[in-house]
């Protein structure tokens, strides 16, 4: 694209316009999402092109909350001042480790469900097909089957692992603004992302934008693209092209 950036805003079908839509091809991810006009939350989350999980073993559970507040560090670079980096978002293991012990007490305890543990697994099986999320194995690594096999988070592809980090993340951030396990996806958030095509596949290039947008309904994207393909997946109003900045 000529060393040009294109950006792109998509905005949240919530509400009546959600609604006009249906939910074909959505499956279960949005049955509880509710009728009702949410209020807003005043989140927002940022993702830059550094979306990266670092090398961590989980060795044990551990059952407290990995972030306090649905806002904190969201917006954080993940490369700092000096240029070292930071893993900002190697606690998403840690946490789906701790959420599905907490899902198996649940149901030992009590027979239930645990609709955040749902929701989390819903999203990402919608988004990363034909890749499925497995659980958590008897080690604590977070495992999916893949066409060749199961393996664990650390074995996928650059772009799978982006993509889950994205998906992970929002879900956590959503479900820390109430404290309605059932009414995460009912919560307005604000989405920055950059480079949202690194390491895809052009064929998935095509379809992440939707993907996300259908998945969160109410959450608005801002994200930024150098892919003919992302920008070939929107709509003309959807896309504002950015010329080169003098230095």
């Amino acid at each position: 694209m000529g060393g040009e950036t294109i950006s792109f805003t998509l905005h949240a079908t919530g509400g009546e316009e959600w609604n006009s839509r249906g939910d074909e091809g959505l499956g279960p991810w949005l049955a509880g999402l509710s009728a009702a006009a949410p209020s807003m939350t005043g989140l927002a989350a940022a993702f830059d092109a550094h979306r990266l999980i670092p090398p961590l073993e989980v060795d044990a559970v551990n059952e407290g909350r990995v972030s306090a507040t649905a806002r904190g560090d969201a917006l954080a670079p993940s490369l700092r001042r000096d240029r070292t980096m930071w893993f900002r978002f190697g606690h998403l293991e840690r946490w789906i480790v701790n959420l599905d012990h907490l899902r198996a007490r649940a149901k030992a305890d009590r027979g239930e469900s645990f609709p955040l543990w749902d929701m989390l697994v819903q999203g990402l099986d919608e988004i990363l097909a034909p890749v499925r999320f497995e659980g958590v194995d008897s080690e604590f690594a977070v495992r999916f089957a893949t066409p060749a096999g199961s393996v664990p988070l650390s074995a996928l592809s650059d772009g799978f692992r982006s993509v889950f980090v994205i998906v992970s993340e929002l879900v956590l951030r959503l479900s820390l603004a109430t404290d309605d396990p059932y009414a995460a996806l009912d919560q307005r958030m604000l989405c920055l992302i950059d480079e949202i095509d690194a390491h895809l596949h052009p064929r998935w290039q095509s379809q992440i934008t939707r993907g996300l947008q259908r998945l969160f309904p109410r959450v608005q994207f801002i994200v930024t693209t150098h892919s003919p393909y992302v920008v070939a997946s929107l709509e003309p109003h959807e896309v504002f092209r950015l010329g080169e900045i003098d230095p």
